[in-house]
């Protein structure tokens, strides 16, 4: 059996330094985007995060992205 493979989501997850706390350690935070167009290239999406960013004053200090794909078993013939 063999199995196909579709990529039919993408989720983005942009993360933003957001000063320190009173230790001095780095305040860190996130946003995440569901339903990113999966044919999206890595550069348009880091090229997106990086608008954002500037457009809610925090320095950018990360791009994420994960797929989701859907698996489906494809029957051969002859088996």
């Amino acid at each position: 059996m063999s199995v196909n493979e579709t990529l039919v989501g993408r989720t983005v997850q942009v993360k933003f330094n957001n000063g320190t706390d009173v230790d001095g350690k780095a305040i860190v935070s996130s946003r995440n985007y569901s339903n990113v167009n999966p044919a999206a290239a890595a550069e348009d999406i880091h090229h997106t995060a990086t608008l954002l960013a500037s457009l809610i004053d925090m320095t950018l200090t990360g791009v994420y992205y994960s797929d989701k794909k859907l698996l489906e078993a494809v029957a051969n013939d002859g088996e």
